[in-house]
């Protein structure tokens, strides 16, 4: 991670995918992505799915979203408990919020890397 930066900018195992990804690459192309300051326009339903799908996205385990996010695991594995369970956890917005920029962060360097790509060759 570089000093001062908030987001991990080292290569990644592979560039972000997903159905999440994607939403948020629409999003961006169109001037919407940083337009949006609610949770309810995260395109997933529920927390749960809303995390393990960043996690595939981004081709981290969901430990290592917790990691990236700077949560603790435990916190973490609360937000993920059904919501009918004693143990799960309401996730705050300012944790949505950081996932949702997170995805963005990875998808704008996806992005310039492959800008970067074409330029060169």
């Amino acid at each position: 991670m570089e000093q001062g930066c908030l987001y991990d900018t080292s290569e990644s195992k592979k560039p972000p995918q997903g159905r999440l990804f994607h939403s948020l690459r629409r999003e961006a192309l169109s001037g919407n992505a940083l337009q949006r300051s609610n949770v309810n326009s995260t395109p997933m339903t529920t927390q749960q799915e809303f995390l393990r799908e960043a996690a595939t996205t981004l081709g981290l385990t969901q430990k290592e979203l917790a990691a990236r996010m700077g949560a603790p695991w435990r916190t973490f594995e609360k937000w993920l408990y059904p919501k009918e369970t004693a143990n799960n956890r309401e996730m705050p917005p300012i944790a949505w919020a950081l996932v949702r920029e997170i995805l963005e962060h990875e998808m704008l360097k996806a992005e310039h890397q492959h800008l970067n790509a074409k330029t060169s060759s």
